[in-house]
């Protein structure tokens, strides 16, 4: 019988260096957060047109969705077809807001941002907090 999943925080999986996955659309984040937006910037087109930035992760979204799992959080990006593919080798950078679950959403002081790192090769997404990332 398999052992259940142990729970990841955000700081947790952070400083293990845990790696996410991305399979077509979807991004299985190692973690449990609430993701509060996501940030897309893509760096081979101008500002104007190459970015995005999606705060309804709700279900009914038709541009992004995110729930838990026993295993860590998902998203859905719907904008895209293959994440690895539209997002590996620096071709964007993609910032999500998150807050641990058991922190008070409603205190910025509990807000985290992290830089997704995609690889075109691998499905493997890297994390680091983003005032790391520079």
């Amino acid at each position: 019988m398999a052992s259940k999943p142990k729970k990841l925080s955000v700081a947790k999986a952070v400083a293990k260096n845990r790696t996410g996955l991305t399979f077509g659309n979807r991004l299985i984040l190692p973690f449990h957060a609430h993701l509060i937006l996501v940030r897309v910037a893509m760096h081979y087109s101008s500002a104007a047109s190459g970015g995005a930035v999606i705060s309804d992760l709700s279900p009914q979204s038709k541009a992004a969705s995110a729930t838990q799992t026993s295993y860590g959080t998902e998203l859905y990006l719907f904008k895209y077809n293959d994440l690895k593919e539209e997002f590996g080798r620096h071709k964007a950078r993609v910032l999500l807001q998150v807050v641990e679950i058991d922190a008070d959403i409603f205190k910025l002081s509990a807000h985290k941002t992290l830089e997704c790192t995609f690889r075109d090769d691998l499905p493997e997404v890297r994390f680091q907090l983003a005032d790391e990332a520079k």
